[in-house]
């Protein structure tokens, strides 16, 4: 039984934690100044799309958040 709820708890965590990002992400995006919220907005839509996608295609999604963290590595170089 406590193994069963464990790997359960595994498969949830990462697609929690994704939308949990996506929360985070709109949180500072609705601090915006006036007239930059849909600019702001656009990273925590696209995270909510890998995150949706994460449900059905979790390997996809994966290297889709790993590519994300490297273009962002990159931008803030």
């Amino acid at each position: 039984m406590a193994g069963q709820i464990f790997r359960f708890l595994i498969f949830l965590m990462p697609r929690l934690m994704g939308l949990v990002f996506v929360v985070f992400l709109s949180k500072y995006a609705i601090t915006s100044p006036e007239g930059e919220l849909i600019i702001n907005l656009i990273p925590a839509v696209v995270a909510l799309c890998v995150a949706v996608l994460s449900w059905k295609w979790p390997l996809p999604a994966g290297a889709l958040y790993i590519f994300g963290a490297i273009c962002y590595i990159m931008l803030v170089k």
